[in-house]
């Protein structure tokens, strides 16, 4: 009986946050922006136009629970990148990814 409450708890909650209000509709001419984050058991990422949530998603973290938070972090930048086109823009939270995904991004234009 609780697991048939939780799941439609689970499912009323899926409904509101895919609700129209909530979600806005994507638009390749405007720039994307990935939010993600990770606890120790769980990561997210959402994507946003002008700040706007257009789509999200989110995964447990079976077997890289012992991973180190940094590479857990870029993890959930990638898990939110993976089917975007484009140009991308990542907000995140940790200092030293912040230095990575920079020395990255440099490089790659570098390359161009």
């Amino acid at each position: 009986m609780l697991a048939n409450i939780r799941a439609s708890e689970h499912n009323r909650i899926k409904q509101i946050l895919s609700a129209e209000l909530v979600l806005g509709l994507f638009d390749p001419r405007k720039k994307i922006t990935i939010k993600a984050d990770v606890s120790s058991v769980r990561l997210g990422a959402g994507l946003l136009h002008e700040g706007q949530p257009i789509a999200y998603a989110s995964r447990m973290l079976p077997s890289e629970q012992n991973w180190f938070q940094i590479d857990n972090e870029l993890l959930a930048i990638v898990f939110g990148a993976i089917h975007l086109w484009g140009d991308v823009e990542v907000e995140c939270d940790r200092k030293p990814l912040k230095v990575i995904l920079k020395k990255l991004n440099d490089a790659l234009f570098d390359a161009i």
